[in-house]
């Protein structure tokens, strides 16, 4: 059993939001699907893959730990903001009369969005040094 620091339904759910949101911008034809589409798969393999084989493939390939987990926050980070982005839009779609109910909501949500964040990069400040 693999012990978490995170939720992995809420890290599921933040990874569902930036899937669409990089559909969303590949079949819009922005550049900005690269970087999303990059830190996604960052993010699976930093999920799904136990460090251990993360390092012996960072030892084997020669790169640099702290390379990797710079890399990793920025892609979290990524994860964090096109998952929220993607939220808002589907908030602000919904049909409402006011928008400002969705205020105290959307800040809760987001508040869940950064906790399996700042999980996963607790973890890997941890276990990758």
């Amino acid at each position: 059993m693999r012990d978490y620091h995170y939720s992995l339904f809420i890290f599921y759910l933040t990874y569902f939001l930036s899937s669409l949101k990089f559909i969303e911008l590949y079949t819009s034809q922005s550049i900005y699907w690269l970087p999303l589409g990059f830190s996604l798969i960052i993010n699976f393999i930093n999920v799904s893959f136990k460090y251990k084989k993360i390092s012996r493939f960072l030892r084997s390939s020669y790169i640099p730990y702290k390379l990797y987990i710079s890399i990793s926050i920025i892609s979290l980070l990524i994860l964090l903001l096109s998952s929220f982005t993607k939220l808002l839009e589907i908030a602000f779609n919904l049909p409402l009369s006011d928008q400002a109910v969705l205020l105290m909501p959307t800040i809760f949500i987001f508040l869940l969005f950064l906790g399996p964040i700042i999980g996963i990069t607790y973890k890997l400040l941890l276990e990758l040094r």
